[in-house]
């Protein structure tokens, strides 16, 4: 996020033709070589702590799902199928899986270059940014909006395969 901002600068001393200012467009490309590596062992760390987190609470709520399983009575398991629920519980841990993963590696970098991208922006032309951040508030207004159109189909996809395999098995 940082980065373009050092590239120009760097691009605007070597543009400005005088030779003297060799010092200063050196210093910028450092900047732009520290800032790719802070970004790069920032990214690994990050990847570090899911690596270690994720496992840790993708067991827990597989046993919690399955605890709850064990728990139930006898008559329970007459009228729902051992096979439908377990491929539930194993949805469920799947589908957390998945949340993690799209909140590490994409909600969270997407927040921090909207917030970081509309302060730079602003810097320059506040009105621009102004409209950077209502364009992404009804871009998700937007896609909020469809996601729980769709939601409702899901739900039938989903329970209509939980019937199909309740019944293979």
């Amino acid at each position: 996020l940082v980065i373009p901002v050092y590239v120009k600068k760097m691009i605007d001393v070597i543009a400005g033709g005088d030779t003297s200012n060799v010092a200063e467009a050196f210093s910028f490309l450092w900047y732009v070589a520290g800032f790719a590596f802070l970004q790069r062992a920032l990214w690994t760390i990050a990847g570090l702590f899911n690596c270690h987190f994720q496992p840790r609470v993708l067991t827990a709520l597989a046993m919690r799902a399955f605890d709850a399983l064990h728990k139930q009575s006898v008559r329970f398991f007459d009228h729902s199928f051992v096979g439908a629920l377990v491929k539930q519980a194993n949805r469920f841990v799947g589908s957390c899986e998945q949340l993690l993963d799209h909140l590490v590696f994409e909600i969270t970098p997407m927040i921090i270059q909207i917030i970081g991208g509309a302060y730079i922006l602003g810097t320059v032309h506040g009105v621009f940014a102004a409209l950077m951040i209502v364009w992404v508030i009804m871009f998700m207004a937007i896609n909020i909006a469809f996601s729980r159109f769709k939601l409702r189909y899901d739900e039938q996809k989903i329970s209509a395969q939980t019937a199909a395999t309740a019944r293979l098995a």
